[in-house]
């Protein structure tokens, strides 16, 4: 475990820039109750030494300049708090002016500026966190809707932590047995069951792997893969919703090969948009290997845009490949601006049910006419508010670095799995399994550098 050189007391302010009704300055280290003392006095008369740990007190609190002022503090004594430190939090009214000015009379009192994520890294290097909860509380704070605020809430409640605990137990299991073996390989003894490791690694490959999400491209959002038969604008209305031309377009079909990717927001939420490959029956091993990555990608998606040429009559495939999708669906009637042909018809299953209104939708647009787009973006934008988005366990590891570890580990057992079923030595087996528990141990923070702690904690907000 890193060490920190300083504890000395930081003070931020925790709420949001800007007006609000209430305001919080938060203060945590030895010296809290002291400098917190200076400036707030109880409404009961008591001393803040006096009072009892998680108590709430109304008062007032002096500052220079501005006066008394109404406040209610919140006490948190050492090693009950979130850092395990004593913690104070005043609570006020959100003026940033007025909270500007509790700071600078804490920071006169002997208080230091908080750095990003100071609070919460304090609360990893005290032990009262490990590394996985903590950054799930950086999650947490940045979820765009409920499915991602669920998913952060079950690592913050030690959903990840437990699920690495769980392989790391497998992995040490297999290197128990493998030493004791290393142990004694100068008798005729055999101490081991190949078949047990075996089964073991199969138990740690199992829990792993769905800690991550090969298919998808490794960035954040909800979750949207446009899909279809090639030729039917899913390029251009990728494009569309972009902004700007990120994908090639064609009249020719089959122009995409492979999946393009873009981080889009709308709203508040922030979608990433996967442009996949046309699904159809193809001779070339390229064009087969890209539908069945398309088939991959909206698999683990979150939402399906899956788009049809309202000129053209709906194939048995299309039809097919539709109801095969198990995630949220729009049905995207595409190239309005073409004659429709009389045979067209959509799909008789609903797309989906958005949430309270129970209705099925089908957005009609075009791209050569930009039509249809903005209802396109607030039926993507609805679906996601309506609280209908379950964003899958897999989802839990949510950070890139979560999701190279866990790939890198992966790689380390295959390795020692191969190994183990080619009858190769047991110290060979053991250092690919060592180097996977390592790699699982950066997860929890067990074995982590100081530079990739600072890394993590910088992205936080200030006063978290």
């Amino acid at each position: 475990m890193i060490q920190e050189n300083s504890f000395d007391t930081i003070v931020s302010i925790s709420t949001p820039a800007g007006s609000a009704h209430r305001g919080i300055v938060r203060l945590s280290g030895e010296k809290a109750i002291s400098i917190a003392s200076k400036v707030f006095k109880p409404d009961s008369g008591k001393s803040l030494r006096e009072s009892a740990n998680f108590t709430a007190l109304p008062g007032t609190a002096n500052i220079p300049q501005v006066g008394p002022v109404s406040a209610v503090l919140f006490l948190y004594r050492a090693p009950t708090s979130y850092t395990r430190e004593d913690v104070v939090e005043l609570h006020t009214f959100g003026s940033p002016a007025l909270l500007g000015a509790i700071l600078h009379r804490f920071t006169s009192l002997g208080a230091r500026l908080a750095q990003a994520g100071e609070f919460t890294k304090r609360a990893f290097l005290s032990g009262r966190i490990d590394l996985a909860k903590a950054e799930s509380v950086a999650a947490l704070i940045s979820a765009q809707n409920s499915s991602e605020m669920r998913s952060a809430a079950l690592a913050l409640s030690g959903g990840l932590s437990e699920k690495i605990q769980k392989v790391s137990h497998s992995i040490r299991d297999s290197l128990a047995l493998l030493e004791s073996a290393i142990d004694f390989s100068d008798q005729n003894i055999d101490y081991i069951s190949r078949e047990e490791i075996a089964l073991k690694l199969k138990e740690a490959l199992k829990n792993l792997q769905p800690l991550r999400s090969s298919a998808l491209p490794h960035l954040s959002g909800v979750r949207v893969a446009i899909c279809g038969a090639p030729n039917v604008g899913k390029s251009s209305l990728f494009n569309l919703l972009v902004g700007r031309k990120r994908a090639l377009t064609s009249p020719l079909p089959g122009t995409t090969r492979d999946t393009v990717s873009e981080s889009v927001k709308i709203g508040a939420v922030e979608f990433l948009l996967l442009d996949c490959a046309g699904d159809a029956e193809s001779l070339l091993p390229v064009e087969r290997f890209a539908a069945a990555q398309m088939k991959k990608f909206v698999q683990n998606a979150d939402i399906a845009l899956f788009v049809a040429d309202s000129s053209k009559k709906l194939t048995s495939r299309e039809r097919g490949l539709f109801n095969q999708i198990s995630c949220k669906k729009i049905f995207v009637q595409n190239k309005i601006d073409l004659p429709r042909s009389p045979r067209f018809s959509p799909p008789k299953a609903p797309p989906f049910t958005a949430g309270v209104t129970k209705r099925s939708v089908t957005v009609k647009t075009s791209c050569i006419a930009s039509a249809g787009i903005p209802e396109l973006k607030s039926a993507l934008l609805s679906l996601v508010q309506s609280g209908a988005i379950e964003r899958s366990h897999s989802a839990i590891a949510a950070t890139s670095r979560q999701r190279e570890i866990v790939e890198n580990a992966l790689k380390s057992i295959r390795k020692a799995q191969r190994s183990l079923s080619e009858g190769r030595s047991e110290e060979l087996i053991a250092l690919d399994l060592r180097d996977a528990l390592s790699r699982l141990s950066e997860i929890t923070g067990e074995s982590v550098t100081e530079s990739i702690l600072d890394a993590i904690f910088s992205r936080f907000c200030i006063g978290k």
